[in-house]
């Protein structure tokens, strides 16, 4: 099975200053890790050394482990045992730092210049080989431009068995541009880039309910935990009976009313009754930190795509022909993805792509305003009733009115294919394309046009 891997430098990425010349000082370049990782944990508790965006950084890394996939920490250091340090001033648990594979050295200054991060991935590659791991896909997130160019330009020549749309690098601003490191914008491109081009069906949204997941926790004053399986936040500890978990609820509104339509009351597979917040709830809960309430733009302008993408079948996509996709889409680039072959990606179970760019046209308009269970409207603005004719026949009722027509939905009705059909039918007649409904069946859909119109299409 082809996995993904995350790759974080140390130093300026996870904690600040800069922590090699001073380790360097005290320690010589043969140092005692155990000794290094003491001093390091006292620096972090006095607040000498901080972490950088630690709540977000730990939801990020928690995502792709718990999403199947693998991190790990490269540095140009001798002090393996400061990252250890680290790692664990982050909150992570045993566990989790031991699935952390961890690449620390220090090459000639000419090196760096030359190789970048190169030969620490090749190295963590080999590692993974020899556990009989394929790892397919490679992101970088590293604080100097340097590593960053020379992995997305010279890393399939070093690690053979890397797709051509397989590597990534999200630079993390340096104190030029503090604001953008300090509010961590450049995480959010990196969830929402390892979610869209590594095909991670959870990951986007585990980073948010981790995200919520803490901010419910400070301010319900109770412990909650993060369902994978199912997408929400329960109580931690489970209520004795119904009405106990009812009176938590109660005073979770009085606090938070506007969680209302987004908790329920269950009975947990530990026995007792527990009380469950949506995904859409954890959504609410997140300030524009993340992009769940308003549209969020990372650095240079560029528009990062909101969506969670559906995860391919492996055994239908092979590792040499799957279609790359952008998570991040310039405000003046509209990029079309290479067509999948029809004989390895099947209609309902091909990956994801970013949402269809907003267009104007004279000919009208095509809006989609769905819910995830199916249900909903799509609206058609315009007056030629001609155009109906264009439009494939759905389960659906059409009612004229005044912009134009609209086709409702009931449960069920719309789903990718049919969102597919009709915006193939909207292209071919000139109209614009507009989605304010359910992202993730929209994006579904729009995977599904392409790869039916192939890289001629439009959209």
């Amino acid at each position: 099975m082809a996995n993904s891997l995350l790759v974080l430098d140390f130093d300026l990425t996870l904690v600040t200053p800069h922590t090699f010349r001073e380790l360097q000082g005290i320690f010589g370049v043969n140092p005692d890790q155990g000794a290094v990782k003491d001093y390091v944990t006292k620096k972090l508790q006095s607040n000498e050394y901080q972490l950088i965006n630690s709540e977000k950084m730990l939801a990020l890394i928690r995502a792709v482990l718990y999403t199947d996939n693998y991190v790990a920490i490269t540095s140009f250091t001798h002090y393996s045992g400061a990252i250890d340090a680290v790692l664990n001033h982050l909150g992570l648990s045993k566990d989790e730092i031991e699935r952390i594979k961890i690449v620390a050295f220090l090459p000639k200054p000419d090196e760096q210049k030359k190789f970048g991060k190169n030969n620490h991935i090749r190295k963590l590659i080999d590692d993974f080989d020899a556990s009989d791991v394929d790892i397919e896909k490679i992101m970088l997130v590293d604080d100097d431009q340097n590593n960053i160019e020379k992995i997305k330009r010279d890393l399939r020549g070093v690690v053979p068995g890397i797709t051509p749309d397989g590597v990534s690098g999200v630079l993390v601003p340096g104190q030029d541009n503090i604001v953008l490191r300090d509010r961590g914008d450049y995480i959010l491109e990196a969830v929402t880039t390892f979610a869209a081009n590594f095909k991670t069906e959870e990951l986007y949204s585990f980073y948010k309910l981790q995200l919520a997941r803490n901010k419910l926790q400070v301010l319900s004053n109770l412990d909650w935990a993060v369902n994978i399986s199912n997408l929400n936040l329960s109580l931690a500890k489970p209520q004795p009976s119904e009405q106990s978990a009812r009176l938590v609820l109660n005073e979770i509104l009085q606090k938070m009313p506007e969680l209302d339509q987004y908790l329920t009351i269950a009975q947990s597979s530990r026995g007792g009754y527990t009380v469950r917040v949506s995904l859409q709830g954890a959504e609410a809960l997140l300030d524009d930190g993340t992009p769940a309430k308003a549209k969020r733009f990372g650095r240079q302008g560029q528009q990062v795509v909101q969506f969670t993408p559906p995860r391919p079948s492996s055994a239908s996509v092979s590792r040499h022909n799957r279609p790359s996709t952008a998570a991040v889409l310039s405000n003046s680039v509209n990029p079309t993805p290479p067509r999948p072959s029809s004989a390895s990606v099947s209609r309902h179970n091909r990956p994801s792509t970013a949402a269809i760019p907003e267009t104007s046209s004279q000919n009208g308009s095509i809006t989609f305003r769905h819910n995830a269970d199916g249900s909903g409207i799509v609206a058609i603005s315009a007056k030629d009733t001609s155009i109906l004719k264009a439009l494939p026949t759905v389960n659906g009722k059409i009612n004229k009115v005044d912009s134009g027509f609209e086709i409702s939905f009931s449960k069920g009705a719309l789903n990718p294919e049919i969102i597919a059909e009709l915006i193939n039918a909207a292209n071919n007649v000139g109209l614009s394309i507009r989605n304010n409904g359910d992202k993730a069946m929209f994006s579904a859909g729009v995977m599904a046009a392409k790869a039916d119109k192939g890289t001629n299409h439009k959209i």
